[in-house]
């Protein structure tokens, strides 16, 4: 029995095929033919990026939010309880308050 030497790459593995010289695939790509490349993303996908970018954005608004202080709470309720809020004065000033928050005055 005889062994064949070890040949390269695309080297003909028997001996009858070593007569026949390699021809080009023509489906093969040619080194110099673009590639057409592209990518198509379905609605379905899309829809989950938005719904990742929503669910993004509601955990950074809930990190900023901050902590409840149960001592504001407890505070808030005693006033309400003992009728403060129902004063004029302290109507007026929660009124001037919200009108500053939502309609600042330009700088």
């Amino acid at each position: 029995m005889s062994i064949d030497p070890v040949q390269g790459p695309g080297a003909p593995r028997n001996a009858a095929a070593a007569g026949k010289s390699r021809q080009p695939d023509s489906t093969s790509r040619q080194p110099d033919a673009p590639a057409a490349d592209g990518v198509e993303i379905s609605e379905a996908a899309r829809g989950q990026l938005q719904v990742h970018e929503l669910v993004v954005a509601v955990k950074q608004a809930a990190g900023q939010t901050p902590e409840v202080r149960e001592d504001k709470v407890r505070q808030a309720r005693q006033r309400i309880e003992h009728q403060y809020y129902e004063r004029p004065e302290v109507r007026g000033a929660i009124v001037d308050s919200l009108v500053r928050a939502f309609h600042p005055q330009p700088a």
